[in-house]
């Protein structure tokens, strides 16, 4: 209003170099890519790594299926020890009866008779149970294997997932490093701006 003019502070450095306005934004311009370039190669980690989280989440969930084949399949082998005993027993109890028949009177042969078919039709169920237990061992035993196969597959691909994140982790070691001017020159552009922003413009 009253026609006074001022002169704005220089923006100088530690080292007395004057900053320029273009010189400015092009140091800004570099810093943004360069955080923009870092952020998307984090991502990418972090994406590989979530990624590593899921298949060691499948691995345990595959691993519980595991333990539950194995008790069914221990079921199996209790379930076929007591159908080893029961057709032992009932095969003694036939042959007793078959002894009884031949000294028995004719009268109680046919209740002897009616007993060995009895005793006789529980041996054909045993063959038969014995079959579908044999028929679901075959079951878990192919099970078993393809959760083995998919276990073995996740693990195979975690290594190289993991062998994957330390390549990207040196890569980016090597981009920040290899960025390491531009850094130097942007915080020496802060602190340049800083010590401006503090003194005070002169009247002319």
């Amino acid at each position: 209003a009253e026609r006074n003019k001022f002169k704005l502070p220089e923006i100088l450095d530690k080292s007395g170099s004057k900053w320029t306005i273009p010189a400015i934004v092009a140091i800004v311009m570099q810093r943004q890519k360069t955080i923009e370039a870092l952020n998307l190669k984090q991502n990418a980690i972090d994406d590989i790594k979530a990624t590593i989280e899921d298949m060691y989440s499948k691995i345990d969930r595959l691993n519980e299926e595991t333990v539950m084949i194995e008790k069914e399949f221990a079921a199996i082998e209790n379930e076929g020890v007591d159908k080893v005993d029961t057709e032992a027993s009932i095969n003694a109890e036939i042959k007793e009866l078959r002894e009884m028949l031949k000294r028995c009177k004719e009268e109680e042969k046919l209740k002897i008779q009616a007993q060995i078919s009895d005793k006789s039709l529980l041996l054909k169920k045993l063959v038969i149970k014995d079959d579908a237990l044999f028929t679901r061992k075959k079951r878990l035993e192919h099970q078993s294997k393809l959760v083995s196969s998919k276990i073995e597959k996740l693990t195979f691909d975690i290594t190289k997932l993991q062998k994957k994140v330390k390549e990207e982790d040196e890569k980016m070691m090597q981009f920040i490093s290899s960025q390491k001017s531009v850094d130097e020159k942007f915080d020496s552009l802060t602190e340049a701006l800083t010590m401006a922003l503090m003194k005070r413009k002169t009247k002319i």
